[in-house]
């Protein structure tokens, strides 16, 4: 539908909780629209890894980037929309985002989850 390549690379890893699945999902949709809607990018790169202890899961843009300092309003602006939406989202279930950009640069943003239960 968007005509942007998409290359996926994912590992096996140990059944996480439903909250934490659907949280990953969420997060995958948000960054994949965000690309669609504001990257003017030709690829994106998506990648699931596990280490122990941690889920990390990678949405990697060749797009225009962006200031970071621009995009982050506080979550009453946005309603909990976007980046501040993905950021509280992970953050109920423990986890953080990483966001790496700058423009001309593309963008990658990085949901951390930890599986305390994996041993």
């Amino acid at each position: 539908r968007t005509l942007i390549a998409t290359e996926y690379e994912g590992a096996p890893l140990p059944e996480p909780p439903a909250g934490t699945k659907i949280t990953l999902y969420r997060f995958l949709q948000e960054a994949l629209t965000n690309v669609r809607k504001h990257a003017h990018a030709h690829r994106v790169v998506v990648k699931l890894k596990y280490v122990p202890q941690e889920i990390s899961l990678t949405v990697t843009d060749d797009g225009q980037g962006f200031l970071l300092q621009d995009h982050l309003p506080s979550s009453e602006e946005l309603g909990g929309l976007g980046l501040v939406g993905m950021q509280e989202r992970l953050k109920v279930i423990g986890g953080s985002v990483e966001i790496v950009t700058a423009p001309g640069q593309g963008t990658r943003l990085i949901a951390h989850v930890p599986l305390k239960e994996a041993a």
